[in-house]
């Protein structure tokens, strides 16, 4: 009797594009690729936030996970309008990505920031500066404010899914906190890539194909250990529309919506509170 064949096991014979954004696969589940439409958004946003970076206290980004940033000063910016001169519809219509973009650039200054940093610290204690400085910043959140126009309760409609929506009320009902995993990391178990998959309403998914391009692998091993796995804390709050004396409606008691809150912004509210 022979001996049994042996399956060779597939391996990559092509590298992916490298990429100059360390973080990018905290934010997109894409592979990086050069002329991808957010390469030259995340760019204005780089530049825009390097030209305030002395206004945010950069530990306090670090610690928190987030970074407030004023929407009317984004649109007043003369930079960042001409590079995206949509920037408004495109923030309106898909926030999820613009908001990616947002938390990405600023990833990006922090984390050329603090290489900087620490190569000066090297120089400093006469360590050999061949190898650059390792340094792993978390996912950061944008978290956009000032944003109009306000939409009251009762406006509030299904074309409304997916889009940027800012709402004023006052919060009645808080809920416990628990924690939701918003992205799994997953290796493939032909090529061993790995890649961060959303989870949407943290619902167990896998991934449909591998994304390294000669890589037509269907099967992966979730990594929860991973740094490309997020889990975050989570919390529910209901907030009740705000009516003025003259805009009362006779029998009509008012509207409330469940709006999810993660990471920072939970247990930042109270019922009482006005929450816009």
């Amino acid at each position: 009797f022979g001996t049994p064949a042996i399956r060779p096991r597939m391996t990559q014979t092509r590298l992916d594009q490298v990429s100059q954004y360390k973080g990018w696969k905290l934010y997109f589940s894409e592979g990086y690729s050069e002329s991808s439409p957010y390469v030259q958004k995340i760019r204005a946003f780089e530049n825009y936030f390097m030209n305030r970076i002395d206004l945010y206290d950069k530990d306090e980004i670090e610690r928190k996970g987030s970074i407030m940033v004023d929407y009317k000063d984004l649109l007043q910016d003369k930079n960042l309008s001409d590079a995206i001169p949509d920037f408004a519809a495109e923030f309106r219509d898909m926030p999820e990505k613009i908001l990616d973009c947002l938390g990405m650039a600023i990833h990006q200054v922090l984390t050329k920031d603090l290489e900087t940093h620490a190569a000066e610290l090297q120089q400093q204690a006469g360590l050999p500066s061949g190898a650059p400085p390792i340094v792993n910043m978390p996912y950061i959140h944008a978290r956009v404010y000032n944003y109009e126009p306000l939409t009251p309760l009762k406006n509030l409609r299904a074309n409304f899914y997916g889009k940027y929506v800012a709402l004023r009320g006052t919060v009645v009902r808080v809920s416990n906190i628990k924690p939701l995993c918003t992205k799994m990391a997953f290796t493939c178990n032909t090529c061993g890539d790995t890649q961060s998959f959303p989870l949407p309403d943290g619902k167990f998914m896998t991934p449909n194909k591998c994304l390294q391009p000669e890589c037509r692998s269907r099967s992966f091993t979730p990594n929860r250990s991973s740094p490309l796995t997020l889990t975050v804390d989570w919390q529910t709050i209901k907030v009740q529309e705000l009516i003025l004396d003259d805009q009362r409606e006779a029998g009509r008691i008012p509207r409330t919506i469940e709006c999810e809150l993660s990471q920072d912004l939970v247990d930042s509210s109270v019922p009482g509170d006005m929450v816009s």
